[in-house]
């Protein structure tokens, strides 16, 4: 005890010249990061700054600069990390807030955008642009076309194939698109998104009814779509998708008929009414997202369960190159209690290529049998398998407001025989290729 108090007045003394030191550097660290933010010299700017932060120097307006630094060098993920750091410290400067809302806006968090919008105050709300309340926030129109070039799995299909049981072969002959989406930023933590889809089909059919063998050369299928999803910030950065996707598939069947001893046939059309059910969970954080989601679905007479866990690199801090990567889990139930299981792989890459101009590439490894994907909005039910399936799409950047899409997707398929009372028993596997092309324009309002 008596050395402890003997040693007392090193130890105050120490430890006032180390906060006399500390407040020597900061005064430092402030000075040349003020004159380096003054002449606009973002690059050394934000070097001084990591070497401050390495060496424990830390004070709300090295943030705020090192924040508008990587704004200005469009680094916004860099920019939303500093700049939050800040924000936690003081929200009361007005510059601050604008710099935050633009970071989110065009690292693409437009939710978070719109929270700090809402606390502006009405000179910052007027300098980044009045924004009334709108009914629809966001129109999306979409029309594809799918075809198979070549004919010759038709062509060549054994007409007088039978299977053990009744069942039908199917093989796509085009398949035409259209959809439009709405949404709706109900509140500032709530977006609400839905969208139409309607789908006719043309198929070549190979039927065995009662033993009996029936070909469809043109068969019609027209299906229609609503999807209703609900998107909620649930935390800092969090955002939780929930939502549903009701599937009616109408086909037409030749039902046939004794009269007066003879045999006829009439024609009625099934409706068949799928449903498809989803949860998202995505977390951005800085230069990347995570990602996992859910769904189940009763499509084409069996059972799916599905798991996705998605990562998202943004390596330069923008939406000028970006990489999504999603593995995925699906277990199909069918009624004979029978299931089949499939690992599926999806990796996308964009890149901006001019001002006005971005290009994707996608490429999905796996067996894609009534899949679901981008958080139900997409569903794979077709009666093939699709073996392989990639392709590529370019977004054009018309105005602000307004964007074109266009898209290529090569798939190949492979047909089976599908027997109607035991969906997984499958026979006589034909292979096939189509290619599909869609475009479609986006409009904010």
């Amino acid at each position: 005890m008596r050395k402890f108090i003997a040693l007392l007045p090193l130890l105050v003394f120490l430890a006032f010249h180390a906060i006399g030191q500390n407040q020597a550097d900061i005064l430092k660290v402030d000075t040349v990061t003020y004159a380096l933010w003054q002449k606009g010299d973002w690059k050394n700017l934000i070097k001084v700054g990591k070497q401050a932060l390495n060496s424990s120097i830390d004070f709300y307006y090295l943030r705020v600069r090192m924040g508008i630094a990587y704004y200005e060098t469009k680094n916004y993920h860099a920019a939303i990390y500093h700049l939050e750091k800040a924000y936690q410290i003081s929200q009361q400067e007005s510059y601050l807030k604008e710099y935050l809302y633009y970071s989110y806006l065009f690292a693409g968090r437009s939710m978070e955008s719109r929270i700090i919008y809402s606390t502006a105050d009405s000179l910052l709300k007027k300098r980044i642009g009045y924004k009334k309340k709108n009914f629809i926030d966001e129109i999306s129109l979409e029309y594809g076309h799918r075809i198979v070039v070549d004919d010759k799995a038709i062509e060549n299909f054994p007409t007088d194939y039978t299977a053990p049981n009744d069942g039908f072969q199917e093989i796509t002959r085009s398949l035409n698109t259209f959809n439009i989406g709405l949404r709706h930023n109900v509140f500032r933590k709530f977006s609400l998104n839905h969208a139409y889809t309607n789908i006719q089909k043309e198929s070549f059919k190979h039927l065995l009814v009662n033993g009996t063998i029936e070909e469809i050369d043109n068969s019609k299928t027209s299906i229609n779509q609503y999807y209703l999803s609900g998107n909620s910030r649930v935390g800092k950065s969090l955002n939780l998708l929930y939502g549903i996707h009701f599937l009616n598939i109408r086909y037409p069947v030749e039902i046939p008929y004794f009269s007066q001893g003879n045999i006829f046939t009439t024609t009625e059309t099934i409706s068949q009414t799928d449903l498809v059910g989803f949860m998202s969970f995505y977390k951005d954080l800085k230069y990347f997202t995570l990602g996992a989601s859910g769904s189940f679905a009763n499509l084409n007479s069996a059972v799916q369960a599905q798991g996705d866990l998605s990562l998202a690199l943004y390596p330069l801090g923008n939406l000028n190159l970006y990489a999504v990567s999603t593995a995925s889990f699906q277990r199909e139930l069918y009624s004979n209690r029978k299931y089949n299981d499939e690992l599926i792989f999806n990796q996308l890459i964009g890149l901006k290529t001019l001002n006005f101009l971005w290009f994707e590439g996608h490429i999905t490894f796996g067996n894609l049998s009534n899949f679901v994907t981008n958080d139900g909005a997409s569903v794979f039910n077709g009666i093939g398998i699709i073996k392989q399936n990639f392709g590529g799409r370019a977004i054009v950047l018309i105005n602000p407001k307004l964007n074109f899409k266009i898209s290529y997707t090569y798939s190949q398929i492979e047909s089976s025989f599908i027997e109607s009372l035991n969906v997984d028993k499958k026979h006589n596997p034909i292979e096939y290729n189509n290619h599909s092309i869609t475009g479609g324009l986006v409009w904010n309002l």
